[in-house]
């Protein structure tokens, strides 16, 4: 019995490390790409916005410049995300989105993909088209059409040249603003500038680095590396540089680039904004993954703060501001402060009409997280609930979101001793990611000692045994 309870206690420790981690990750890559509001908002009061999605272009031509798309189509979906007019899926948000459907397409769900990535996004428009190319050339046609029957509101024909790609993403955005009868100043036309490079060989290889950031990190990091040295204040190639290198769990240097963006907004006068305040806290974030959660605290209050004085306390921005700050509480195990600032978050999502979202299920699993640290099980087990339920109306329960959510709630009825409750959870987490080939990943790894640590309090020893050594196996093969 000894023996078995030396285990119990490792296997304990790696399933909450494996719930904090996931915390820690998701939060910073949130973070890293959330939408930023610079516009004041006076009256401080919640204000649904249009919530767009900028799908990947068609391309038509010759191959040699498919390389334009995914550039054009980040770099005006991070414009947009500047706008205080605007609610903007991040690129971020919809790469987690398309692993989702894809997830569902490989168990053998007939999806379309495009409708799928505006449900589970609770977008109001699409923004598609096609580019196409004759020699030099480029002719684009913008579609924007409402999300919720495809209808499409207008479409725009639109020329440029290959030469000069900054002028169609410019020309795309004044589309998308006329189509929806949105007014730009000259001070938000200015900001969207901003972060646009000049140099066409920092912009191709740019595009380049974005269609890979999210599926191979380290080649994108080579390409973004390169793009700097052509351009080495090129803002969204300095945050996705950093992004890289923490997927890559390169934090040292991932924390260099983030300082260098901070750097480079304060040599363009860009202090007075969302984007400088998300940038404090993203360096926090990283300095929390170095172990550092005192600075984290800090540069995560400065964001807290700079987005109050500019008026965007009821914004979304601001409401990732306060899951990132629940989440650093959460490690430094205070729960009364993580819970105080998650409640608030959720309060101005819901307000915002940003809670029936993928990524809304996933902050669900963070107030769960905040509850359980405090130890009220059973304000942690709704709230796993609530993201249960979501994830059901969403149609993701074939998917690992749901299998995360289903692992939370075993690890309730483990500590609340109801272990045949566990038991059913912890084999419907393990038969999805199965189903999903994810056999050799570590959270697998966790699902079979869950498992195994359910089976020996059942008094079924001799296969809980087998389950550990399982789960030994493929951690040793991962280190």
């Amino acid at each position: 019995m000894k023996q078995n309870q030396d285990v119990r206690n490792i296997t304990c420790k790696d399933a909450i490390h494996r719930v904090s981690n996931i915390v820690r990750i998701s939060t910073l890559l949130l973070t890293l790409l959330l939408s930023c509001t610079t516009t004041d908002n006076r009256n401080n009061a919640p204000v649904k916005k249009n919530r767009i999605l900028v799908e990947m272009f068609e391309y038509l031509g010759p191959p040699q410049y498919k390389w334009l798309v995914p550039g054009i189509r980040a770099t005006v979906t991070n414009g947009l995300a500047k706008l205080q007019q605007f609610e903007v899926t991040s690129v971020a948000e919809q790469q987690k989105a398309a692993k989702l459907i894809q997830q569902k397409q490989l168990v053998g769900d007939d999806v379309d993909a495009s409708k799928e990535l505006a449900k589970i996004n609770a977008v109001d428009y699409s923004c598609l088209g096609t580019i196409q190319s004759a020699g030099k050339e480029l002719m684009v046609n913008v579609r924007i059409a409402d999300a919720t029957n495809a209808n499409v509101k207008q479409s725009s024909n639109l020329k440029g040249t290959v030469d000069n790609p900054f002028a169609v993403q410019e020309k795309i955005v004044d589309s998308l603003v006329a189509s929806l009868d949105v007014k730009l100043s000259d001070g938000d036309k200015a900001l969207f500038s901003s972060y646009v490079t000049k140099n066409e060989e920092a912009f191709s290889l740019y595009s380049k680095a974005v269609e890979t950031l999210y599926t191979d990190p380290k080649a994108s990091a080579v390409l973004l590396a390169n793009a700097l040295s052509k351009d080495p204040e090129y803002l969204d190639a300095l945050e996705d540089l950093s992004n890289a290198l923490y997927q890559l769990g390169d934090y040292k240097r991932s924390l260099e680039y983030m300082n260098r963006k901070k750097t480079a907004l304060e040599k363009k006068s860009l202090t007075e904004t969302g984007d400088y305040a998300n940038t404090l806290c993203n360096i926090g974030i990283i300095h929390l993954s170095l172990g550092d959660s005192d600075k984290a605290l800090q540069l995560c209050n400065q964001d807290k703060t700079l987005k109050e004085k500019l008026f965007l306390s009821k914004s979304k921005t601001y409401a990732t501001t306060l899951q990132s700050l629940s989440a650093i509480y959460i490690i430094r195990k205070e729960s009364d402060k993580a819970i105080a600032n998650i409640e608030q978050a959720k309060m101005i999502l819901e307000s915002l009409g940003l809670n029936r979202t993928h990524e809304f299920g996933d902050f669900l699993v963070t107030i769960g997280l905040a509850y359980k640290g405090k130890g009220d099980l059973e304000k942690a087990n709704f709230y796993y609930s609530e993201a249960d339920s979501l994830y059901k109306e969403l149609g993701l329960t074939k998917t690992t979101s749901y299998s995360s959510v289903l692992s939370n709630q075993g690890l309730i009825h483990l500590a609340k001793k109801e272990y045949k409750d566990a038991l059913k959870k912890f084999i419907t987490d393990k038969e999805i990611q199965d189903n999903l080939k994810l056999t050799t990943t570590e959270e697998y790894a966790v699902t079979l000692s869950n498992l195994g640590l359910t089976l020996a309090e059942l008094g079924q020893d001799a296969k809980a045994k087998e389950l550990f050594n399982q789960a030994e196996k493929i951690k040793k093969l991962r280190k």
